[in-house]
């Protein structure tokens, strides 16, 4: 019985020192065997991901005082209103800008393009420049206008001679700057017989040429005029202008044709002879002139080569198949002496004249080419 215990001590204490051992053994390799036995650390190279491809914006020093000016017509102007936007589409101004007022200070994020913008207002049409950022500092920008012309193509024109013959023309208008100002262009001087279609246009930098036709509404053969004239919305007068010489692109033969009807009396004992009657005129070719002709006729009275008398007979209306018809003048044994002038509706004139006594029955006294 006790030699059983005893084997049973035995290999209980043979266990202890086998453990104490195995933990003496661990020790060893850990901690260090004297107080400058320190343990060393090797660093290990990691992978770390870093952005390679994001844009990073770059960071502005300090604060930024950007100043718009705006010049029109060769003069400053003030208190049109203007913005700023950010190169990620962002206004930075949070009250309104106006040129030539206290430039816009703050503090960006970072550098970039950026554009200055005038909205559209009064006169103006929506303007922007790029504004490029790079720091601190005092930045401008300047939008203008001069130079403002309007043009014609062509800048002449001849009509026919049928009545609604239409002729295209085109209006382009031009300036120097970077600041969009559109003008509306009024017409005029066109006669009565004419007309322009639109009457008016308005042009700016994306619609800077438009077409009109010029329509012959009525018999005419004068020359005229359409004349361009250019404003500013607000109405102010600019320099540009332009006209087109319009005149006809045929020639009209006109003739003056007259007939007669006279005779000599016997008038009493002191006047052995008298011519009495009428004489009439009108135009061959009037067809082409149209209406609006007219012809005066006076007359002298000479005797023994002096004049003694004269009249005017009077102004009428002449035209083709439409007589008009004077009473000559009686004036006993003396020469009498008729002198005419037709003024043309065309501006053109025909003048003569002819001696009572060798009147013929009819005939033409004059032929020309309009």
């Amino acid at each position: 019985m006790n030699l059983k215990y005893l084997k049973i001590s035995t290999l209980i204490i043979l266990c202890s020192l086998m453990c104490f051992s195995f933990i003496l053994g661990c020790k060893s390799t850990q901690l260090p065997n004297g107080p400058y036995d320190v343990p060393t650390v090797t660093a290990t190279a990691t992978n770390t991901a870093t952005a390679t491809n994001s844009p990073t914006p770059t960071a502005t020093l300090g604060p930024v005082n950007v100043s718009c000016y705006v010049n029109y017509g060769g003069s400053s102007q003030t208190g049109v209103s203007w913005n700023l936007v950010d190169p990620n589409g962002n206004t930075i101004n949070t009250t309104t800008q106006t040129s030539g007022g206290t430039p816009l200070l703050f503090t960006p994020s970072f550098d970039g393009i950026y554009s200055v913008n005038i909205p559209t207002q009064t006169r103006y049409l929506y303007s922007s420049q790029p504004l490029t950022i790079a720091g601190a500092g005092n930045y401008s920008v300047t939008f203008s206008c001069s130079g403002q012309t309007i043009s014609t193509n062509p800048t002449s024109i001849g009509y026919s001679s049928s009545v609604g013959n239409q002729i295209p023309v085109t209006v382009s208008y031009s300036y120097s700057g970077n600041l969009d100002v559109p003008v509306s262009i009024q017409t005029s001087g066109l006669s009565s017989a004419f007309s322009v279609s639109p009457s008016h246009v308005i042009l700016n930098t994306l619609g800077s040429m438009t077409p009109l036709t010029i329509t012959k509404n009525s018999c005419d053969a004068n020359s005229t005029s359409l004349n361009f004239t250019a404003f500013d919305l607000l109405g102010g007068a600019t320099s540009a202008s332009a006209n087109i010489a319009i005149s006809k692109n045929y020639s009209i033969p006109v003739s003056i044709l007259f007939s007669s009807n006279v005779s000599i009396t016997n008038a009493n004992r002191n006047c052995t002879t008298e011519l009495t009657g009428t004489i009439s005129f009108e135009l061959d070719s009037a067809n082409l002139l149209c209406s609006g002709s007219t012809i005066d006729v006076t007359y002298s009275v000479s005797l023994f080569g002096n004049i003694v008398s004269s009249g005017d007979l009077g102004t009428q209306s002449i035209s083709d198949g439409v007589a008009t018809t004077y009473t000559l003048q009686s004036d006993c044994n003396r020469t009498i002496t008729y002198s005419y002038t037709v003024n043309l509706s065309n501006g053109g004139s025909m003048s003569g004249s002819f001696i009572d006594g060798s009147i013929p029955a009819n005939g033409s006294i004059n032929t020309a080419n309009y």
